[in-house]
């Protein structure tokens, strides 16, 4: 019995913390597009703008991941020896993992806009 609740638990923290990847962007968008070059140049600094402020918030929602992480996994280690419900107060981070995938969306676009200018 113990056991089953112990893979049980772990399970439920695995899949807890997985995310599906989003979908790539439609070929579409990464046709090549004729523009002049000062307007191809501007266009890449636009978009190298935006990828970097981009990679920063991610990289500001990833520290507020991490550190829920210790306390997440030490409710997830008491609750699979202990009481398995306890895993309820484990912090989800929902907000800041859907603002990831909207992040990786559009970062995505980014490069195919990148592709697209042959940036």
């Amino acid at each position: 019995m113990k056991t089953s609740i112990l893979i049980l638990s772990i399970g439920l923290v695995a899949v807890g913390c997985a995310r599906p990847a989003p979908s790539l962007p439609s070929a579409q968008t990464i046709a090549p597009v004729q523009m002049e070059e000062a307007e191809r140049l501007a266009a890449c600094t636009a978009i190298d703008e935006r990828l970097a402020a981009s990679q920063r918030r991610t990289a500001e929602l990833d520290a507020v991941i991490q550190s829920n992480r210790r306390s997440n996994q030490t409710i997830g280690y008491v609750a699979a020896i202990t009481l398995p419900p306890l895993m309820l107060a484990a912090e989800e981070n929902s907000a800041e993992k859907a603002e990831l995938d909207r992040l990786q969306a559009e970062r995505d676009q980014l490069y195919a806009k990148r592709r697209s200018a042959a940036c």
